[in-house]
């Protein structure tokens, strides 16, 4: 059973990120008021010395197509999930700015998404 501290939406919205000044799309898998999930191909080698602890900036669109930038920690990284081919990233967000903190609020509150809850996360 998933252990988490904040709800979570799943939703599989495109994103971009930037690791050593190189950008990568991927898809944000789920994301709460404080964290998220972000996966990508791994066309790349990561290390996980270089990324962990790295302070990152995504960048998607919400729902109403509004461009959202947010910084991020990355806290955990999984390889080889799915194709093997694919790396997923635990991130935290820096000091979320409050017009985030709103939007997501707003889609927990109309269950735009599906959402889970539980207890016991560091995101």
């Amino acid at each position: 059973m998933e252990r988490r501290i904040q709800k979570r939406i799943y939703v599989n919205e495109k994103a971009t990120i930037i690791i050593e000044d190189k950008t990568y799309n991927g898809y944000i898998v789920n994301m709460s008021e404080q964290g998220m999930s972000f996966t990508l191909n791994a066309l790349f080698k990561v290390q996980d010395e270089t990324v962990r602890s790295s302070v990152l900036e995504i960048t998607f669109n919400n729902s109403s197509d509004e461009a959202v930038k947010l910084k991020c920690e990355v806290i955990w990284i999984k390889k080889g999930l799915y194709t093997g081919k694919t790396i997923a990233l635990g991130m935290k967000i820096v000091k979320p700015p409050i017009e985030y903190q709103n939007w997501i609020n707003k889609l927990f509150v109309s269950n735009s998404y599906t959402t889970y809850e539980q207890s016991n996360s560091s995101l």
